[in-house]
């Protein structure tokens, strides 16, 4: 309502003596927002779309019904919700249940920005939680959440929270500057995220543990750790390997991760850590300038590479410990520091890494890459690959095929 109108109607009122009608106009006038988004929820029909005014809420929200919530946006601001409960969710989604957000803020929540459980399905397009308490998005239980054009940060937990059998689908988003790191997932669900930034988290980019099977493609991944570390939620084996905190990428247990046109970059520590029986193909990906290895594999995890550059990285460019499996196609390793492919024969959880003998147990295998040695140009230091035995298996020429001329 313009001023003009305000000052109209507020005359009017005074003149018929209304005073309930003349408090109601002064909320109109003073740009607040006169009814509250739960109230809205409330009226909707199952199914229906609910355009939110334009202002700041202070409420916390609770759906169990299938709605569509629409912030509405004029030239300047949009629809902000600030939640007010303590440990609560700014918005709560339960129940089986079809819902979608759009355009909608979510800031300083004292709890989780949103949280999803039973068998939700959330569709989040261009939607913020920002400072939240907690994570800024939480999925839990049964419930899958698509989002679009979403960012996820400053948050005290992690950016992206997924736990039991939750599933993710995601393009287009930021997760950047929380305290722990941007995604934590410990479930048996699947993940799928594209085109997006993870950066300037806490303690780690990306922390998947459990079952989990997940595909990435076109993903930045940078300048994660150096916070304070908290050894926090989802962050496994941080007692024994405290290598796991102020890395870009860490998996576990039997995760399963395809990382596609991606890049791993200036971690505090590794760019990408793999452990136990966890699974991580990397294909025309760069693991650059991390402050400490590029790719750490020990136990029993499978690493392959293909078409992909480890460089420039502070100490080895590829280590490899206890049974994993590693075989590198097509790849480039270079300028790392400590460098370029060590292979030691330690316990899954042996202590002594660095005087560990030059020794292999598991499998490691490769074809055309390009490993060079100290002292040549854009060479490693210190050691250019593990013992000379292998070096003719990583980085021997394919013969050119016979073309009968």
């Amino acid at each position: 309502m313009s001023q003009l109108e305000c000052g109209r109607t507020l005359r009017r009122t005074m003149s018929w003596g209304m005073i309930g009608a003349l408090i109601a106009m002064l909320v109109a006038c003073s740009g607040g927002p006169a009814v509250t988004i739960q109230a809205l929820i409330d009226e909707a029909a199952p199914g229906e779309i609910v355009a939110i005014p334009t202002g700041t809420y202070r409420e916390n929200l609770t759906i169990s019904k299938s709605i569509v919530l629409t912030g509405e946006v004029d030239d300047s601001r949009g629809v902000e919700i600030v939640g007010k409960g303590d440990d609560e969710a700014a918005i709560e989604i339960t129940g089986d249940v079809e819902v979608s957000l759009r355009a909608i803020a979510i800031t300083r929540s004292k709890g989780v920005g949103i949280s999803t459980a039973d068998s939700a399905h959330v569709t989040l397009e261009n939607v913020q939680a920002r400072g939240c308490a907690s994570s800024g998005l939480s999925i839990r239980e049964q419930s899958s959440v698509t989002g679009i054009d979403c960012e996820f940060s400053e948050c005290d937990r992690n950016g992206i929270t997924i736990t039991g059998n939750g599933q993710l689908e995601a393009s287009n988003c930021l997760l950047e500057l929380n305290a722990s790191a941007g995604l934590a997932a410990v479930t048996t669900g699947s993940i799928s995220l594209s085109s997006s930034d993870i950066r300037s988290n806490g303690e780690n980019g990306i922390t998947l543990a459990g079952e989990c099977s997940a595909t990435m493609l076109d993903i930045t991944v940078d300048e994660n750790g150096g916070g304070p570390v908290t050894a926090g939620q989802f962050v496994t084996l941080a007692t024994v390997f405290s290598v796991v905190l102020g890395t870009g990428i860490s998996l576990s247990d039997q995760v399963s991760l395809i990382l596609v046109d991606s890049d791993v970059t200036e971690s505090e520590r590794t760019g990408i850590v793999v452990f136990d029986q966890a699974r991580i193909e990397l294909r025309n990906c760069r693991v650059l300038s991390n402050g400490q290895h590029g790719v750490l594999a020990v136990c029993d995890g499978d690493v392959f590479l293909i078409s992909s550059t480890v460089g420039s990285n502070a100490a080895i460019g590829i280590f490899v410990a206890g049974k994993s499996h590693f075989d590198l196609e097509s790849c480039q390793v270079r300028l790392n520091t400590g460098g370029g492919v060590a292979v030691y024969s330690i316990g899954c959880f042996g202590l002594d890494v660095y005087s560990s003998p030059y020794r292999f147990s598991g499998p490691i295998s490769g074809a055309n890459n390009d490993i060079t040695r100290p002292g040549e140009q854009e060479g490693n230091s210190e050691f250019g690959c593990c013992p000379d035995s292998l070096w003719e298996i990583l980085c021997r020429e394919v013969a050119p095929a016979d073309d009968g001329s």
